[in-house]
């Protein structure tokens, strides 16, 4: 993947060129097809991916209700690397797909950096949180109004 491309992507906004560039070192192609997953809900997770080309679908669960609509530019299974727990959805090729993919064990040396710079990866997560997809801003009102009827 291209550090320029890299650079772009929300979760490695404000990181030093030398950090991206050790990122780009460590990541490995990964070319899938169609209809295949990722990741289930529940899995561990030592493994993020960034989508150079295709979409994928994140889910609740296998065929679960739909979270996101990824494509180039996005990137997904950060939590669980950063975090350390288990896969918090399910993700699956929708089309052929070109992913670049980052494990854990060559995370945790290359995208330590200063504080402020983690920032970014921060913010990013917290905008997914605040700011999910139609579908799971309707499941958290529904769950809501069934929490406040009982």
């Amino acid at each position: 993947m291209k550090t320029s491309a890299l650079a772009r992507l929300p979760f490695l906004h404000g990181v030093p060129p030398n950090t991206i560039a050790a990122v780009n070192r460590v990541l490995r192609p990964l070319s899938v097809t169609a209809g295949t997953m990722l990741f289930r809900t529940g899995d561990d997770g030592d493994t993020c991916y960034f989508v150079e080309d295709g979409q994928l679908l994140v889910t609740t669960a296998p065929d679960g209700d739909l979270l996101a609509r990824l494509g180039p530019g996005s990137f997904v299974g950060e939590l669980a690397i950063l975090l350390g727990e288990p896969r918090s959805a399910t993700v699956t090729a929708v089309t052929d797909a070109k992913l670049n993919k980052l494990k854990r064990r060559g995370r945790a040396a290359r995208m330590e950096d200063p504080p402020e710079h983690s920032v970014s990866r921060k913010t990013e997560m917290g905008r997914r949180h605040v700011h999910p997809t139609p579908r799971v801003r309707a499941r958290r009102a529904a769950s809501r109004t069934d929490d406040q009827a009982r």
